[in-house]
Formats: structure tokens, C-alpha cells, sequence
């Protein structure tokens, strides 16, 4: 049927017995059993996902959406969501659509500007310059097209227009990563962030500005240090990378050669939810026979466990002075749900560590509250 209809058939449109598992060398994960039998061929789970990775799980209608909306002059497009959660891995969709619309490509990413950059608002728009064009293979030249007159952010956007835009003879697709980087520098992040805005507002009116059509990601646990009427950036379409579904999951783990029993799941699911980071690092731990699916659950919030780096530098970006440590504490102890202040309940949100209830806050995850009753109580 789908050889007829033109239709490519996925693992997800199959429906397997036990014993198809049992045949196919995938392991049912139940609460005794051992882990499966070490996969070959797996990589460890960090950075994006390459294009033909079995391992990336669609999260219709995100990938439809992103790639329609590249298609709309001087478009922006916001991915944002706590960190691990498949930004980069989407955004390399995006890119490859806009390749196949003869899109000129450019890559300016965050990470690879040094902090004295950062803290300089004028050297940081000129670095996020020569960035650009020699990301489309130009060379810069600066000097020979910046003004003191016009001022840093004036002379960004002329240079931007007159030698990257106009010259070029199809759109341009901007990808800036990282983008959450900038917010602990204010002034640089106060010259940016309008400049871009002012690009996009530009486009209704300018068809040069028409050109440019942006994307830009970054992580919302990095709003932290933020006031929550400090709003980063908040133009063109927002898109949150949403946790994985059930379905998902069982799809993710099948990829892993792994079978999860309906009860294991449920445990699975209160313990990690649907991060997909943390989901991909339980499940090639497994696959790769390192331990068994108890001893994952019991060592998830010690220091033994397979999360605790990712732990640790949850509890570095909470950590924001003792008012909010004591409300932390708070959280963590309560048996149900509790009132806490307003800008650090949107902090903790963002960050993917709390959910709002009809009364109130609850730590989202198992391992999120057993890891910080670890560490604010025991240690």
C-alpha cells in the first residue's frame, strides 16, 4: 500500500509483537531485567542531529511551520526551549530548506564570540558583521564602510544592506545561535536586539529588507538572570520545542533497539518527562548495557548517575542569591502545590523545572526533586 501511493514507511507505522521484538534483538525493558545488549553503531547524545539521523523525532506541526514561514519576506523565527531540547537539530531542517529554495546561507554563532566581544557593544556589532559575510564566503571590509558619525548600530545595518543584501541575487537565511549568550551584556544585548527587530520591521516597506529572513535560537533556562519585564526578544514566530509524547518516547526507545513495558514507562516519564536530552542519554545508556533500567532510576539523582553534569548545571543557573535559594528549598519540601514569587516562578517555568497547577507550583520531574533534596539537604 504505501509502495503504491508514493508513501514512505517509517518504523513508526508498525505495530510489533513481543515476540517481533524478541526476533529483531530488541530488549524489553522491564523493572528486573538486565539492560539490552550493548548496539553498534551508536553515538553518544550531544549536538545536533545530522539530517539522516534515525534518532530525531519530529514534533509536527513545529518542523511544517518553521519551514513555511522562511518562505515570508524578512520573516523572523524564535526556537527557544530549555536547553537539550533539539534547537539545533530542528534549526538544521530549517537550513536545509532554505537550500532547497536556493536560499544564501549564513551561520553566526554566539558561542565562538569571546566575552570581551560580548561586553563591548561596538566591537560586538562588528564582530557579528565580519561574522556574516564571511559566512557567505565574502571578506569583510570593514573599515572601508563603518562610520564614527553614524554610530555603530547605523553603520551595521548600511553595511549589512549595501553589501551583503543588495548584492546578493536571492534571499538571505540568517541563522543566529546562541542568541541567549548576549543577555548577560546589556548594553551590547540593548544595541542588538533593536537592530534586528528594526530589520524585520523594515521589511514591510523595504523589498531589500524583504531579503533577509532570520532565525535565531536560544535557551530559555538562560533567562535566569533576567527581570521578567526584560523581555530578550519578541518578534516574528515563536516556536517552543515542546517535551516528547508517550508515543514519542516508545518511538525514541524502539530506535534504541529497546522495548519499554507500559509500567516502565510511567516511571520512565515521572522520572524525565519527555526531555528529549535526558531521554536520549537514558536510552543509549541502556542500549550500551551500561546499566540496568532499576539501576538508572536509583542512581538518577546521585552523583553516579548518567544526568548528574546536566544536574549540576541546573543547580549553577538556579543558585541566585539566598532569597531565592530559600524559596528553592521551599519547593522542593512541599507536599503540594505552593505560591511563589512571580519572577521566579517565571524563571524556574522557563527553565523547564516547574509547572503551574490550579494551586499553584510543583517541581515538574522526579529527578528534579529528588537531585535538589540531594543537594540543598544532604550535602
Amino acid at each position: 500500500m504505501f509502495r503504491a501511493f508514493d508513501l514512505e514507511l517509517d518504523i513508526v507505522d508498525y505495530q510489533f509483537s513481543e515476540d517481533h521484538y524478541a526476533a529483531q534483538g530488541i530488549t524489553t525493558v522491564t523493572a528486573s531485567a538486565a539492560a539490552a545488549k550493548p548496539s553498534q553503531g551508536l553515538t553518544y547524545p550531544s549536538g545536533p542531529l545530522p539530517l539522516d539521523s534515525p534518532f530525531y523525532i519530529p514534533r509536527p506541526p513545529l518542523e511544517t511551520r518553521a519551514c513555511h514561514e522562511i518562505e515570508q519576506p524578512g520573516c523572523v523565527v524564535r526556537l527557544k526551549a530549555p536547553s537539550g531540547f533539539g534547537k539545533r537539530s530542528l534549526l538544521l531542517r530549517i537550513l536545509a530548506h532554505g537550500e532547497q529554495l536556493n536560499y544564501g546561507i549564513a551561520f553566526v554563532d554566539l558561542k565562538q564570540a569571546d566575552p570581551d566581544i560580548l561586553a563591548d557593544s561596538g566591537n560586538f556589532l562588528r564582530w557579528f558583521c565580519s561574522v556574516f559575510a564571511l559566512s557567505l564566503g565574502r571578506s569583510s571590509n570593514l573599515e572601508d564602510h563603518w562610520s564614527d558619525i553614524l554610530g555603530n548600530t547605523l553603520s551595521a545595518t548600511t553595511y549589512v544592506r549595501e553589501q551583503l543584501l543588495e548584492p546578493h541575487p536571492t534571499p538571505l537565511l540568517l541563522s543566529i545561535q546562541e542568541l541567549h549568550r548576549l543577555f548577560a551584556y546589556p548594553a551590547s544585548a540593548q544595541a542588538f536586539l533593536p537592530m534586528l527587530r528594526s530589520w524585520h520591521e523594515e521589511s514591510r516597506r523595504n523589498g531589500i529588507w524583504g531579503k533577509l529572513r532570520q532565525v535565531v535560537t536560544y535557551a530559555t533556562d538562560h533567562y535566569l538572570p533576567l527581570d521578567i519585564n526584560q523581555s530578550p526578544f519578541n518578534i516574528g514566530l515563536p516556536l517552543l520545542l515542546s517535551e516528547f509524547t508517550p508515543a514519542q518516547v516508545q518511538t525514541l526507545a524502539q530506535h534504541y533497539g529497546l522495548s519499554l513495558e507500559s509500567f516502565n514507562l510511567d516511571r520512565l516519564l515521572a522520572l524525565l518527562g519527555g526531555h528529549p536530552y535526558l531521554l536520549n542519554l537514558a536510552f543509549y545508556h541502556l542500549s550500551q548495557a551500561d546499566l540496568s533500567f532499576d539501576q538508572l532510576l536509583n542512581t538518577a539523582a546521585t552523583p553516579n548517575s548518567i544526568f548528574y553534569a546536566y544536574l549540576q548545571q541546573l543547580l549553577v543557573n538556579l543558585q541566585d542569591g539566598p532569597e531565592q535559594l530559600a524559596q528553592l528549598k521551599t519547593l522542593v519540601r512541599a507536599d503540594a502545590p505552593i505560591s511563589l514569587d512571580a519572577i521566579l516562578a517565571y524563571q524556574l517555568e522557563a527553565a523547564g523545572l516547574i509547572e503551574r497547577t490550579s494551586g499553584g507550583w510543583l517541581i515538574k520531574l522526579n529527578l528534579y526533586r529528588d537531585y535538589l533534596n540531594y543537594v540543598l539537604f544532604q550535602t
